[in-house]
């Protein structure tokens, strides 16, 4: 379980940061699983960024609120970055769990973040040999071997085959587009994704971020996928 977020266009960074480790904390939005309880996510944390069309990634297994590292990303000028903050089921916290995931491809890179547990076993190409071994790093693999490429048609029918999970929100970006799936069987709440756009400003967060107006923010729909052009900002709504 996780909280994670992808911001394009133009935006204030250390806000946004700011924001995340609220939210990773389980200080910001109230949910199913922290109405009674601190509810944190300790197990990790990462940020992936574009600088100069490539991606800039750092990870560090322990909690964000814990790393001495985590203040100099408030001072970076990029215009996409993704953050993930992991609160572990059932796998160890080490750095090969922590996710973002990056894998370099012909052509592209890519990286990969997800919310939730899949609990059925996933196939993949084997080229896809896994360095850790949580469920998320499954997920990535098994949508990049999809037969059928990894456009929006096949990414939404292969995450809708799935039929084991608790979650498989996820968030998965090359330099130029991505994807965010919101994809649920329990906990609405902690589960559900949400979005802010501005015209100049896209945020899809886990949770509506404190800094943003509240009238702006709008829930996702379950088995919802969204598609982002990081280059204009136009995005799609897939359901």
């Amino acid at each position: 379980m996780c909280r994670m977020a992808i911001a394009v266009g133009e935006f204030n960074a250390a806000m946004i940061l700011d924001d995340f480790l609220k939210m990773a904390k389980g200080e910001n939005e109230k949910h199913e699983r922290n109405k009674n309880q601190i509810y944190n996510h300790p197990d990790g944390w990462g940020i992936a960024y574009l600088d100069g069309g490539r991606f800039r990634i750092y990870k560090k297994e322990i909690p964000v609120w814990e790393d001495a590292e985590f203040a100099k990303f408030k001072n970076i000028k990029t215009d996409m970055m993704i953050m993930h903050a992991r609160r572990s089921s059932s796998t160890k916290r080490a750095y090969e769990n922590t996710q973002p995931f990056y894998r370099k491809l012909p052509g592209k890179e890519y990286v990969f973040c997800h919310n939730g547990t899949i609990k059925q076993r996933l196939e993949s190409n084997p080229e896809f040999y896994p360095l850790g071994e949580t469920d998320s790093e499954s997920l990535f693999y098994y949508l990049l071997s999809s037969p059928e490429g990894r456009g929006e048609a096949a990414i939404h029918k292969n995450l809708l085959s799935l039929d084991n999970y608790t979650a498989a929100n996820m968030i998965l970006a090359d330099a130029q587009s991505g994807f965010v799936a919101v994809q649920y069987t329990e906990n609405p709440q902690y589960y559900t994704m949400k979005l802010y756009f501005t015209g100049d400003c896209l945020v899809i967060s886990s949770e509506a971020l404190p800094g943003f107006s509240d009238t702006k923010w709008h829930r996702l729909k379950n088995e919802s996928l969204i598609e982002i052009n990081f280059g204009t900002l136009e995005y799609k709504i897939n359901v």
